[in-house]
């Protein structure tokens, strides 16, 4: 049977249809702007990741409703010290696909041991630049070489429990140096560095503060540790231990602080005068991962609008403009002006001082921690 001249026509259309999306590239980047990405996925991807229980769930929620034919499965294996030695130990045979949150500097450790491999930008960032600028610091939102890519800010600082600083007639530290006096002795409490990359960032950044000077590094934390009753494993219970008022003061980040002043613990957090860090929350791809496609896709949907939305009612600090944020506290506009001194912590000194500063910390916490 012949075809008539509007038949032709639609199939030459379909034909034509055909031949372009079979030419568009199966990996070709998807612009975070954009609602939904253009293809649909479906599987499981697995993420390794030391990011809180509210943080955990909000992702996979918001996720999962994009893409309702992904499961999500976080798992939070206790901190990203810990992360890399599971991620290490499956080298052979890579169980998860993504290691995520915690500092860039742990992930710079992960390159240097082979654990993670690079990712195109162009995949995963879309119309973001490569810095952040914060009052003329800047912050880096990839590394050089793309192995990593952060997602969200908060800065390093002192936390108080004001009810217990009231009940022990204790004054409000406003430095890091005011930790070191005597009067504070017995009443502060830290984490581990050598299981939290929030602690380890705090210790080195520290180091910048007293010019990196390792005569006056020493001598600073000789004195600090001397006033701490003793170190936590986790970050979560030394949240948890101020927030209930069985310590007065810890080092700490500042947004587990804001969560836990929204739900109504009697906590404050201050910005040193002497400096606060920049402690980024990173994300990157494990080498070898299984599912590595759908990885790629929650690392750009994380970028995008909605996975920074997402994230903005558990208070971390989009790095992406224009994100409403429930609480004044943890914009980027209130950073620029309520702190003193933004330090981004140096990653070449942190390479160079690790072995070090844990080795310091293993001295200090011996026999010390809970």
């Amino acid at each position: 049977m012949g075809l008539t001249r509007r038949r032709f026509l639609q199939l030459l259309a379909l034909g034509a249809a055909g031949t372009f999306s079979a030419c568009a590239p199966a990996g070709a980047p998807v612009s975070p702007g954009t609602a939904r990405p253009a293809r649909e996925f479906s599987g499981k991807v697995v993420i390794y990741s030391s990011i809180f229980a509210d943080g955990a769930e909000a992702l996979k929620k918001g996720f999962e409703q994009t893409h309702p034919k992904v499961t999500v499965e976080f798992i939070n294996p206790g901190g990203t010290e810990v992360i890399l030695k599971r991620l290490d130990a499956e080298r052979a045979r890579p169980q998860a696909d993504l290691m995520h949150s915690g500092f860039s500097l742990e992930y710079r450790e992960a390159k240097k041991l082979g654990l993670i491999e690079p990712v195109d930008p162009r995949e995963v960032m879309g119309d973001l630049p490569e810095t952040l600028d914060l009052g003329g610091t800047k912050i880096p939102l990839k590394d050089k070489d793309n192995y990593f890519f952060v997602w969200g800010i908060q800065f390093g600082g002192i936390e108080v429990n004001t009810e217990r600083l009231k009940a022990l007639n204790l004054p409000r530290p406003e430095s890091l140096q005011d930790l070191t006096k005597p009067v504070y002795k017995g009443h502060i409490i830290f984490m581990k560095p050598q299981n939290s990359s929030t602690a380890f960032t705090n210790v080195l950044y520290t180091y910048h503060v007293l010019g990196n000077d390792d005569a006056k590094f020493k001598e600073f934390w000789d004195k600090l540790n001397a006033n701490i009753a003793f170190y936590t494993e986790k970050s979560a219970t030394l949240y948890a231990l101020i927030a209930k008022g069985e310590a007065a003061i810890g080092i700490a980040g500042s947004r587990a602080v804001y969560r836990d002043q929204q739900e109504g613990y009697p906590v404050d957090f201050i910005y040193p005068a002497d400096g606060s860090a920049v402690l980024d929350n990173s994300m990157a791809l494990v080498k070898g991962a299984p599912n590595r496609e759908l990885a790629v896709e929650f690392m750009r949907w994380h970028l995008a609008r909605e996975g920074q939305e997402a994230i903005a009612p558990i208070l971390y600090t989009p790095v992406r403009p224009g994100i409403k944020m429930p609480r004044p506290e943890v914009t980027l506009e209130f950073a620029l002006k309520n702190i003193p001194k933004v330090i981004v912590p140096d990653p070449e000194v942190a390479d160079r001082k690790r072995d070090e500063i844990l080795r310091m910390f293993d001295a200090y916490t011996q026999g010390r921690s809970r």
